[in-house]
């Protein structure tokens, strides 16, 4: 299968990631990776303003709107939840890699439980971009995806 074919296949996903993603990313900045840094209420406020920019320009109603906000506002709590033991966590590594000798176990324990916590987050993001293509009608999400492959078709 060439490139430009799976690229094809793959962008329609893109474009419904985007909407999810915009949340995701801002809800969970630093959620996941161990070393991401910034203010997650201005994380929060630039992702709500992609995804209402992006709504608009769907002709998302108000209703639409509404509903979105919910759960966008359902998912940053949910991420702000699995955030909880990032610190602890870091912590941890911290505490491995800087020891006189590396215990190849704990550095495996604590890989093992961020791929558990990374797979948590992936699931919840899964499910806020099945919630919101599902408030969105066929055309708008059509409409989503051909902004997107406008932007990176270029």
């Amino acid at each position: 299968m060439s490139f430009r074919r799976i690229a094809l296949f793959a962008l329609p996903v893109l474009g419904l990631v985007l909407v999810g993603g915009a949340v995701a990313t801002a809800a969970a900045r630093g959620g996941p990776g161990m070393f991401c840094h910034g203010d997650r209420d201005d994380h929060r406020a630039h992702a709500e303003f992609m995804v209402n920019r992006m709504l608009t320009k769907v002709d998302a109603t108000d209703e639409q709107k509404d509903q979105i906000d919910g759960i966008l506002d359902s998912a940053f709590e949910e991420f702000e939840a699995l955030h909880e033991g990032k610190e602890e966590h870091k912590e941890q590594l911290k505490e491995v890699l800087s020891a006189e000798t590396i215990d190849r176990e704990a550095l495996q324990e604590l890989r093992t439980e961020a791929l558990e916590h990374m797979d948590e987050a992936s699931a919840l993001f899964t499910d806020v971009i099945a919630d919101v293509s599902e408030v969105l009608t066929a055309e708008q999400r059509q409409e989503l995806i051909e902004m997107i492959e406008e932007r990176h078709m270029k």
